[in-house]
Parts: C-alpha cells; structure tokens; sequence
C-alpha cells in the first residue's frame, strides 16, 4: 500500500534558491494532496537527470529514489512505481502544452516511459 500525502508537483532546482540556514521553494501551482509520498523524490531525480543529460538508466533512476525514500522511511518498496508516475506526469504536461500550441519537446519523457512500461510487460 502506498502512503499518500502532500506534494509540491513541480519539485525541481529551477524552484529552489538556497538562502542562509534554508531553502525557498516558489511555484506551487500544481501542488496538491493525496498523492504518493516520493513522488516529488522521484520527479525530482527523473527530471534532473534527464534535463541535464546525465540520465544513467531507469535502474539507477530507480536505485537513487529508492534510497533517497529510505532514508526518508516512505514508500521505497515503490521506488519503480514512483519513477513510472513522474515520467507519466512529465509526458502529460509536455502533451498538454503541446495541445496549447507551445513549442515543447517532451519525447525523452515519452520515450522513457514507454521504455519502462515495456519493461514491465505493460
């Protein structure tokens, strides 16, 4: 059972400044509730990885995640799960503005999740 609560939903470093003794998190727009705890780890390392090109493979995605989730005792038993769902969220929003006439390119998101669903027999 995944344990659900709170997320930022956009739980990148371009919304983060460090300031003295604390970290300023802005853009809070797609926060919401229950969602999985992790999920912001997960998109975090999957969009960090990918956007600075030092993606290693959807193993180490998952192997990071599930050991930042440990440490932090929540939902590391899904790490797999968790890296799928960023990378679906991350597809979503990348379609979405594409239906909104923005000129984005989001098939690394695509093409990696369609890489771990096959992985998965999905």
């Amino acid at each position: 059972m995944l344990r659900c609560g709170t997320w930022h939903g956009d739980w990148t470093t371009g919304n983060m400044a460090a300031a003295p003794g604390r970290l300023l998190v802005h853009d809070w727009g797609r926060s919401g509730t229950a969602v999985p705890l992790g999920l912001d780890t997960a998109y975090f390392v999957v969009h960090e990885a990918l956007n600075r090109l030092r993606w290693r493979g959807l193993a180490a995605a998952r192997s990071e995640v599930h050991s930042m989730l440990f440490d932090l005792d929540s939902n590391h038993h899904a790490a797999w799960l968790l890296v799928d769902l960023a990378l679906l969220e991350m597809t979503v929003r990348f379609q979405e503005a594409r239906r909104h006439d923005m000129d984005v390119d989001g098939s690394m998101f695509e093409s990696v999740l369609e890489k771990s669903l096959e992985e998965h027999g999905g």
